[in-house]
């Protein structure tokens, strides 16, 4: 939620942080939220929707 709040603040620093850390970020961002994000998609859902 931290990186949405992030993409919604400032996408291109969101994405820069990801590009600059994605050995660090990835399994974060990825692997250890994508089931719980699917789980509580409607409750983190944001303003603008990108997706899953």
């Amino acid at each position: 939620m931290v990186m949405m709040d992030l993409q919604e603040r400032n996408e291109r620093l969101c994405y820069k942080l990801l590009v600059d850390n994605v050995v660090e970020l990835i399994p974060m961002v990825y692997t250890m939220t994508i089931s719980e994000a699917c789980q509580k998609c409607g409750g983190i859902f944001r303003q603008v929707p990108r997706g899953l």
